[in-house]
């Protein structure tokens, strides 16, 4: 037809429309199906900007369409932040990338996904809002002020289970009403809904067109903003080399990626045996820089199992680097494991770490890598066979000493036991703990031998997950505390008796005490871990599949 150019790009399909419930659209967000591209300008809203929000959603009134867009190719595993929120998101072949909303959705995930707050000595955040169920209105906490017993935190309302737990804690001091208005305001979040418009399209100028007619009256997201989100969406040029690998990693907020075992990484995804010599590769540029793309990707998928699934938050408490060769192997050839997969490999990643299977040997590493093979479930209960029925029990030693895996594994039960800041009894970000003091965040109570008293400095009962404070400082904070809010001593696996040791200065009873509690935790944790008592199966698609065979 004259004056039709057919070579303008288009969308693969038309435009779907969807809605989304607010409680719909914030577990896709927790899942990492919706992502927010980095937009490298920040989030323009106030709090005022968020009440307002809030209002209209308690109101019904409308607050807009979301505009995503879904590409062809899967979304690689990345961490990223919503506010005061951290999402560390597999790859998915599902994921919807937010073009225009971010503001909407990063308010919604930081006031109803918002931490618990605890440390009323710093000021709010644009997101730590409160519903007065006296004055029915939208609060903010003042500076240094513990909120009234009648302020509903946003973040109880999302879950109605955990919302009834806050009522009946919280019953004897709420006026007449409040319980039916605190239920109906969870009511009106949760079901609350949203429309979006979905986009798929290959295509950058096909969603920078769709912007700019969508935002034709006002002002929101420039065109060179818009670009810049549709390629920072996209995976980078290839790394050249393993300091690019690194480098490519960094996001992820994982560490030091030099700790990992790249060029073992590198091998695996091509199935060469990672104890092989180089050299006869070396001159393949073409093997080494798709070989090293496919292993970036792979190790974000890694690291992303290993902070979600295994619960492992920084590569220096990874009991085993040698573990991570055939996971890449796993998570290049499946992408997008099963849950009841990635269940199983969190078993065989504790039970390796725990027995010490795989501790580097060349023989050890070839057989897991060797037990991955095309069936995804399949690997999974081959790499399980390799560590075998129950050798032992687990008994962790008493020294403290990260460069064992030994203790690595006790560091992890201790950041599992709920660590708080001795000062206001907040629970600590762990991860940002971990990326800025590393090892120094596992602080010594008594850094020299203490007179003629008998303690053991090598011992985990001297060390305390907390930052800027060690020997005498950190001693006179544990005593206060012991004092002050025995309490708060209980996620540093301190016992009441323990308290009182330390409240009379007699250290060394103290670290008796505390030494037996954390030899306890400590082995209970990590047989939590790894489930011997619980069965093995695959998933019941599995099950079925192999019976009608």
């Amino acid at each position: 037809m004259p004056g039709v150019n057919s070579s303008k790009p288009t969308v693969t399909r038309r435009p779907s429309a969807r809605t989304f419930s607010v409680e719909s659209l914030l577990l896709e967000v927790e899942r990492g199906n919706i992502r927010v591209p980095p937009f490298q300008r920040g989030l323009k809203w106030d709090a005022g900007d968020v009440r307002k929000l809030l209002d209209s959603i308690r109101r019904g009134f409308p607050v807009g369409t979301l505009l995503l867009w879904k590409r062809s190719e899967p979304a690689e595993a990345q961490s990223f932040q919503l506010g005061p929120v951290r999402i560390d998101a597999a790859q998915s072949a599902e994921a919807l990338w937010v073009v225009d909303g971010q503001q909407r959705i990063t308010a919604l995930t930081g006031v109803l996904l918002h931490p618990p707050s605890t440390d009323y000595g710093k000021p709010p955040d644009d997101f730590e809002f409160y519903f007065d169920l006296e004055k029915d209105e939208f609060v903010r906490r003042p500076v240094r002020k513990v909120p009234f017993p009648t302020w509903l935190p946003m973040w109880e309302i999302l879950d109605s289970a955990r919302l009834i737990k806050w009522l009946l804690r919280n019953n004897k001091d709420l006026p007449s009403g409040a319980e039916a208005r605190a239920i109906e305001l969870g009511k009106a979040f949760r079901e609350y809904t949203i429309p979006a418009i979905v986009v798929e399209s290959d295509s950058d100028d096909v969603l920078r067109e769709i912007f700019e007619r969508m935002n034709s009256a006002g002002r929101r997201l420039t065109q060179d903003e818009i670009f810049h989100a549709l390629h920072a969406a996209r995976p980078g040029d290839a790394p050249k080399g393993l300091e690019e690998m690194a480098a490519a990693l960094a996001d992820l907020r994982f560490g030091d990626a030099h700790e990992l075992p790249l060029r073992q990484a590198v091998l695996a995804v091509r199935n060469v045996d990672p104890t092989r010599s180089v050299k006869d590769l070396s001159r393949d540029r073409e093997f080494w820089q798709g070989s090293m793309a496919e292993a970036t990707q792979a190790l974000r998928r890694v690291i992303v199992f290993l902070k979600r699934d295994a619960r492992i938050p920084h590569v220096s408490l990874l009991p085993y680097r040698f573990t991570v060769i055939p996971l890449v192997r796993f998570f290049h050839l499946f992408p997008e494991p099963k849950p009841r997969s990635l269940e199983l490999l969190a078993r065989w990643l504790w039970r390796t770490s725990a027995t010490g299977t795989l501790r580097g040997e060349v023989t050890q590493v070839r057989r897991a890598l060797r037990a991955v093979e095309k069936d995804e479930e399949g690997s999974v209960q081959a790499l399980l066979a390799l560590v075998g029925p129950e050798k032992h029990r687990f008994s962790p030693s008493i020294r403290f000493d990260l460069r064992t895996a030994e203790s690595r594994l006790a560091a992890l039960a201790l950041l599992a036991a709920g660590p708080t800041d001795l000062n206001t009894g907040t629970p600590f970000d762990v991860e940002g703990l971990l990326l800025e003091q590393g090892e120094d965040a596992f602080a010594r109570v008594f850094t020299r031998k203490p007179g003629n008293m008998d303690i053991d400095l090598t011992s985990i009962a001297n060390r305390f997950i907390h930052p800027n404070a060690e020997g005498s400082l950190l001693q006179q904070q544990l005593r206060e505390t012991a004092r002050q809010h025995p309490d708060w001593l209980s996620g540093h696996v301190v016992s009441p008796s323990a308290a009182e040791a330390l409240v009379d200065g007699a250290w060394e009873i103290f670290f008796e005490f505390r030494a037996a509690a954390l030899k306890e935790h400590i082995e209970r944790y990590v047989r939590t871990r790894e489930r011997w008592e619980e069965t093995d199966r695959p998933s019941l698609t599995a099950i079925i599949a192999e019976a009608d065979e």
